[in-house]
């Protein structure tokens, strides 16, 4: 059973109110990448400080050999798509693998991803669901967590489409460079569209276990904000093929 190597791409903007939480996962991962790559878009606060802290602690420890931390500049007009791909594209592990910052990763995250992909060699591709770690009203997680698990689990058992979310995948890079990565010209919905593609040439798993928390700040926009751009994007995206409108950043 080959255990393939793995890089991590996590694009970021001014991120410093969540990024730590992301580093401590990261630091308690029983199976480190080969590599991880911070795309960063002209962070204005503390991101780069951090990341930069994160590389020296990392250096630092002995017990760590063949591991490398790089950080790609992008442009804060870029889309997410593009920070994607530029990461993805400057990867030379066997799996890229994709989060955000404003995630956290439990302890045998990438353990479970290399060993997934060791124990099913026909698969191109695997993602997974997705907690929240912030306390909030019960109405309103129940909101954004069920009805985010409710819509991956119809495309994926009922429609057989992949509903692959960017803070939670891994991708052989064979595959990935074979359909060309990341559609840039798409402001949101990459994630879901690299799927779908992969989907059209290999097998894509949905993994259970592949679980990952991220932050609410999505919540602070109301209910009818998220429901009609998530729902209005679909349509443009995939039965009238035109570019889906932009998620407004929120810090």
């Amino acid at each position: 059973m080959k255990i393939m190597t793995l890089s991590l791409v996590i694009p970021t903007l001014n991120e410093e109110k969540c990024l730590p939480r992301l580093l401590a996962s990261l630091s308690r991962q029983t199976v480190l990448p080969e590599e991880i790559i911070f795309v960063d878009a002209m962070s204005r606060d503390c991101t780069r400080i951090l990341i930069d802290k994160f590389k020296i602690q990392i250096t630092n420890n002995k017990s760590i050999t063949k591991f490398k931390i790089q950080i790609i500049d992008s442009l804060p007009t870029n889309s997410i798509a593009k920070a994607r791909q530029l990461g993805s594209m400057a990867a030379v592990s066997d799996i890229i693998a994709g989060t955000d910052a404003d995630c956290e990763l439990p302890e045998g995250w990438m353990e479970t991803v290399k060993n997934t992909f060791a124990k099913n060699p026909d698969v191109i591709a695997i993602f997974g669901p997705a907690g929240l770690y912030e306390a909030m009203p019960f109405l309103k997680k129940l909101f954004l967590k069920y009805a985010d698990d409710l819509g991956i689990l119809f495309n994926y058992y009922i429609l057989r489409r992949p509903s692959m979310t960017g803070r939670n995948f891994a991708v052989k890079r064979e595959a990935f460079l074979k359909i060309g990565g990341f559609n840039e010209k798409l402001f949101t919905h990459e994630d879901f569209d690299l799927g779908l593609r992969l989907s059209q040439i290999g097998k894509v798993l949905y993994v259970p276990e592949l679980k990952v928390n991220t932050s609410a700040r999505r919540a602070k926009e109301n209910y009818s904000s998220i429901l009609s751009r998530n729902f209005g994007n679909a349509i443009k995206l995939f039965l009238k093929k035109e570019a889906p409108e932009n998620f407004p950043a929120i810090r």
